[in-house]
This record gives C-alpha cells, structure tokens and sequence, in this order.
C-alpha cells in the first residue's frame, strides 16, 4: 500500500492529488440543503464528475460556482454553521483564484500555508483571551456535555454511561429551550480537571507552534512546520473526533508541501483518511477500554 501511494505521488502533479482530495471532502460533507439524502447524491455525482475529468477540475468558473455557493450557503447559516465549513469556503476560493493565475500551484501553495498559519494564530489569540480555555474549564465543560465525546467522558471521569449520558440530555434540552428552569451540575471529577488541564496546555502549544512555524520563513520553521502539524493531526482529532476540520487540514499541509520529502506528502495523504475515521476508531477504544 505505501509502495502504491508512493508511485501515486510520484506520478500525478501535487496540485492535482490536492483537488482529488478537496473534491472527495466537499462530497462527504453536506451543505444547506444537502442534508436531504436527494441533494447528497447530487452532491456527490457533482464532484464527482469533477474529479475524475481533469478538464472541469481545473476550471476556474467551475471553481467559481462552488464558492459563491458555499458563500451563500454561510451567511444563510452563519449563526450555527461550524468553524470548518468556513475554512473549506476560504479553501474553494483560493482554488478558484489559483486557477486564474499563471503560477496555479505556487499560488496555492502560499495560499495553504497561509490560510494554515491566520487559522492557527487566531485560535490561539482566542483561547488567551478567554479564561474558560486557561483554566480547563471550556475541554472539562465539553467532555462532560458534548456526545461526541461521551466515551472519553466515561473513561477519564469513571462514572456510569448512563449518569453521563442524562447529564448530557438534561443539557440538550436546556439547549433547546434556554428559558426553561432545568438546572444541571457538572459532576466533580479530579481526574477529568487534570486531564483537562493538559488537554488545553498541549492544544495551546501546538496551535502557537503551528501558527509561528507556518507564517514565519526562517529555516527551523520551513524545516518543522509540517512534522508539527502532522503531529497535531495524528493526536488531536482521535481524542477530539471533529473529522472534516482535520481532513481540511490535511488537505491545506499536502497543498504547501509540493516540494516537501516524499514520506511528508504521504503522512497528510494517510492523515487525510484516517483522520475522516477518527469517530469510528475512538468509538471502538472507548467502548473496549470503557
């Protein structure tokens, strides 16, 4: 398998492995309305036939098109939309504007690292200027409510499924209607605290790394930035399994990594489809170790 995806790299352009790639994410990932099952499969015939034809891939109007529909699509849903849906509209419009340039993959290439780096430095800024990140309580909050992350919850905190999982509804409804009197408390649990708090700590520096790495030029920078990153994916989102803004990042990496050594190439290529995994793979350890 390595040896195939060696020859793969080897032989197709960096710029055209990296469209494959965008293109197989935009597909899987639904849009406004493409939650229906009907506009899912038209969604995927799309990019698909953009994919496999080589022509229509590198078409800038094409390319054109699916920006101004992310676009739309984001200030119709702006107020609940997630973070990575706006960094695959900012990823369609930098494929659109390398299209129309002479120098395509230089393009995109600066575009990805930069893109990477103002993606990176302003999380960081953002988990300095809030407290709740600082002191753990923001992972704390979010291992114990969020059902993503029910089987990390179980594990760290020891407590039953079913007390984590009633917390967890009480908290949804709570959501669902916020001038209800429905009163929830996290429950204590030191082990949970600590993990937290390194949680926080190790995302912070490897954010800050990723930041300075990817917007600075000097050669520890160029010769770390993609080892930094690569590991940053090959952690974070297994114990955090939020799965397409790791696949666009991996996507970013492999765009800026055109002349970066071949097992570089490969680790975000992998990266890029274990990561689309990641929910399945933590489910699977946290149900056997929990």
């Amino acid at each position: 398998m390595i040896e195939r995806l060696s020859t793969l790299v080897n032989r197709v352009s960096n710029f055209q492995i990296v469209i494959w790639l965008t293109c197989f994410l935009f597909a899987s990932q639904p849009f406004g309305e493409l939650h229906d099952f009907k506009f899912r499969v038209v969604n995927l015939l799309i990019f698909g036939v953009i994919a496999f034809s080589e022509k229509v891939s590198r078409s800038a109007i094409i390319w054109a098109g699916i920006s101004l529909y992310l676009a739309l699509t984001l200030i119709n849903e702006w107020h609940f939309a997630d973070n990575h849906k706006y960094l695959m509209a900012y990823w369609a419009l930098a494929i659109t504007l390398s299209l129309w340039a002479k120098d395509e993959a230089n393009i995109l290439k600066v575009t990805a690292r930069y893109l990477i780096g103002l993606t990176f430095i302003f999380a960081t800024i953002w988990k300095f200027i809030g407290d709740e990140f600082l002191d753990g309580s923001f992972f704390y909050a979010t291992i114990i409510f969020r059902d993503l992350f029910s089987g990390l919850a179980k594990i760290v905190t020891g407590l039953p499924i079913e007390e984590l999982a009633n917390i967890r509804e009480q908290f949804n409804l709570l959501l669902s209607d916020p001038s209800s009197e429905i009163s929830i408390l996290a429950p204590v649990s030191e082990n949970l605290y600590y993990f937290s708090l390194f949680s926080s700590y190790w995302i912070i520096l490897l954010e800050g790394l990723i930041a300075i790495t990817f917007l600075l030029g000097n050669r520890f920078c160029v010769r770390y930035r993609d080892l930094i990153l690569i590991i940053f994916l090959g952690t974070t989102y297994f114990i955090a399994p939020v799965e397409r803004f790791g696949m666009i990042l991996a996507i970013l990496g492999l765009a800026q990594a055109d002349k970066a050594p071949m097992w570089v190439r490969s680790a975000y290529i992998i990266l890029f489809f274990i990561v689309q995994l990641s929910g399945f793979f933590a489910g699977l350890v946290f149900r056997a170790v929990g």
